[in-house]
């Protein structure tokens, strides 16, 4: 799954769903330490006997035992899943019995999630399938990127923020419809900053008795001279 390429709502929904399940363990970082101890197991914890898993920050707990070829199933069906966007779609026969059996096995399980510290949250409970979209069968994207997908995807569904959108105006917004992400980019321009000037007025200077003396006899001069030349 590629979360960038999800639709607005489907990244708004996903962001509420996994910023609740962290909340609930005390935060971002404690959340992202779960799927660390998960990725730090040569084999996957849920195939531990014992349906329990210590984490750095707590513990995970589930009701029902996964076997290994249970797993197996839900890897291959977890594939199909990404690229068909449903478990069932276009089974053979034999393979839809054998995907049916495997679903009607884990549709009980849950995993339950609790901190060390209950001052940090109560924890919480997520189901291995996904069964909120009417006639569609899919795995339930928080199980995945815990136990299935690279730390990255949940870092980028938790960093998401819905109001970080570039506002445009009605023009450019009409033409943005029409163009990829790369020639929005182009589109955007910086506002015209105006330029502000302060000019400081000069202080005007004292005159001196000996300033204003010249200046009188000066005009005095200019004076006799226009009055000699008439």
């Amino acid at each position: 799954m590629v979360f960038k390429d999800l639709s607005k709502e489907q990244q708004e929904k996903m962001h509420i769903d996994f910023m609740s399940s962290a909340m609930s363990v005390g935060g971002r970082n404690p959340f992202l330490q779960i799927i660390e101890d998960v990725k730090a197991e040569s084999i996957t914890p849920l195939l531990n006997k014992h349906k329990a898993f210590n984490l750095t920050n707590g513990k995970v707990i589930w009701n029902k035992s996964i076997y290994k070829d249970t797993y197996t199933l839900i890897l291959d069906s977890m594939r199909k899943e990404e690229k068909d966007g449903d478990i069932l779609i276009d089974l053979k026969p034999k393979d839809y019995r054998r995907i049916m059996n495997m679903m009607r096995a884990i549709r009980p399980i849950e995993l339950v999630f609790r901190p060390k510290n209950s001052k940090n949250g109560k924890g919480f409970i997520i189901p291995i399938l996904d069964t909120s979209e009417d006639r569609k069968t899919k795995f339930s994207t928080i199980f995945k990127s815990i136990f299935f997908y690279n730390i990255g995807f949940a870092k980028e569904v938790l960093n998401f923020d819905p109001k970080n959108e570039i506002v445009l105006n009605d023009t450019t917004k009409r033409i943005v419809q029409t163009k990829t992400a790369d020639e929005v980019e182009e589109l955007i321009v910086e506002p015209e900053i105006e330029e502000v000037v302060v000019v400081k007025k000069k202080k005007k200077k004292k005159r001196t008795k000996e300033y204003r003396e010249y200046t009188t006899k000066v005009k005095e001069l200019l004076a006799d001279s226009h009055s000699a030349s008439n």
